[in-house]
């Protein structure tokens, strides 16, 4: 993530205030987190707390669309160490993708559900 450089550009913390408990549906857009993967998934709590974190720690950054949002997932899943649910993964990597201008996404290295 970049410093912010414009004082009229948004920062992380502003967009995503975790004062306010942001879920999955503003941190991770498009993820549908109704489904049978999510019911059973047990990290859930835990991996929106890792999100929180990656948000707090970086508050003062830049906010650029998309690529703030796979940032943050990114970190989280990285923090939890754990197996998540395919959506995650499907979710981040467009995410990424959107940021590159790809229309293919690579390889995520993670355990997933």
């Amino acid at each position: 993530m970049n410093d912010q450089s414009n004082s009229n550009s948004k920062i992380l913390g502003q967009v995503f205030d975790v004062r306010f408990h942001p879920g999955f549906d503003v941190i991770a857009p498009g993820l549908n987190t109704k489904t049978k993967a999510w019911e059973e998934f047990a990290g859930s709590l835990d991996l929106l707390v890792e999100c929180w974190a990656i948000i707090e720690e970086f508050a003062d950054q830049a906010y650029t669309p998309d690529e703030s949002e796979a940032f943050i997932m990114s970190g989280a899943m990285n923090r939890y160490r754990g197996t998540v649910p395919r959506s995650w993964l499907k979710i981040l990597n467009d995410l990424r993708r959107k940021t590159k201008g790809q229309k293919s996404g690579g390889v995520t290295r993670a355990r997933i559900a």
